[in-house]
């Protein structure tokens, strides 16, 4: 029988039997993407249906597909097969009767998603659909990104090295300036008959320049512990500098300022002045540090000697003494 529908512009009539699918002909159906959507930006439009190309950004996440033969009185009874390739874990399900699938976030890189339609009538041929998936990278990982930083790791090695050198070249510049002032220094102690005494409290290190051969050093220096040091002081005054010694490490005294003796050789007692100060405490606030010159006075301790012995044989005579200097 036939079917008829009427309305202002006439009758239409059809045969029901002429929309039955023929059950001896074979068709081709497709897999056709029906629609996709993110579920963390709805608005977002990530398909390029020409290209059959989805492109995600890496903050992107819940991507849903919605697939269908379109052959729709066989759609309950269609089953399909999605296979999602690329990444570290491939990914196979098969014989799924829902046509929609969800994708949760994706790391970076290209996937391919290959949709396949079972049929009801194993005769049915069905094209699968394929999409390409790219999901980019952070923009702080990209290729340019890591292109940048290096360009920036290169300038700063760069810069390192350029400073490194100044400063390498500046300090060489330093130390010359610094010998030279030392030469100078040392050239004047040297015609003064004196010396630079370094002291380690800590270590109990004595270090000195230009010292007499006498305290077994070689002329131009010598280390040695400030006890074995004090055994070559005259023992008549040794206690007295060890007591004024003690009251200026105590900070009695801000400047160490004195005179002794010092064994020499062939039983000599050279005569010595020191001076010094502290240059350097702990966080106790106790000296760690004690720097200084020393210089030879024997000379002029004989000179006032002779002063002393004119002085007293002058102070012993009444009558008038007449000096010529030839």
């Amino acid at each position: 029988g036939y079917f008829a529908f009427g309305s202002p512009l006439g009758i239409n009539y059809f045969n029901p039997a002429d929309f039955q699918p023929d059950p001896n002909l074979n068709r081709e159906y497709s897999v056709h993407l029906t629609d996709s959507q993110l579920f963390s930006d709805r608005d977002a439009d990530v398909l390029d249906r020409e290209k059959k190309l989805i492109t995600l950004k890496h903050n992107q996440y819940g991507l849903k597909l919605e697939f269908s033969t379109l052959e729709f009185h066989q759609q309950r009874r269609t089953k399909y097969n999605i296979h999602l390739k690329g990444g570290s874990h491939p990914l196979t399900i098969p014989d799924i009767t829902s046509n929609e699938f969800i994708l949760p976030k994706l790391e970076p890189g290209s996937y391919q998603i290959k949709i396949d339609a079972i049929p009801a009538k194993h005769a049915t041929k069905i094209t699968p659909l394929v999409l390409d998936v790219v999901v980019l990278a952070s923009p702080w990982f990209t290729t340019q990104a890591k292109v940048g930083y290096g360009s920036i790791l290169f300038i700063l090695v760069f810069l390192f090295f350029i400073s490194k050198k100044r400063k390498q070249l500046e300090l060489h510049e330093l130390h010359k300036r610094t010998e030279a002032s030392r030469n100078r220094m040392q050239m004047a102690l040297y015609g003064s008959n004196s010396g630079i005494w370094d002291y380690w409290l800590e270590k109990d290190l004595l270090f000195a320049e230009n010292t007499p051969t006498q305290l077994g050093g070689d002329a131009t220096s010598i280390t040695i512990p400030m006890q074995k040091f004090g055994q070559e002081i005259n023992p008549s005054q040794f206690a007295e500098i060890k007591e004024r010694w003690q009251r200026f490490l105590k900070g009695e005294t801000q400047n160490w300022d004195v005179t002794y003796q010092i064994k020499g050789t062939n039983n000599s007692w050279p005569w010595y002045r020191v001076v010094g100060r502290v240059i350097a405490r702990n966080d106790e606030g106790k000296p760690t540090r004690v720097i200084g010159t020393y210089t030879d006075i024997s000379e002029t301790k004989k000179n006032e000697d002779k002063a002393g012995l004119f002085g007293e044989a002058f102070s012993q005579i009444n009558d008038w003494v007449l000096i010529l200097n030839e």
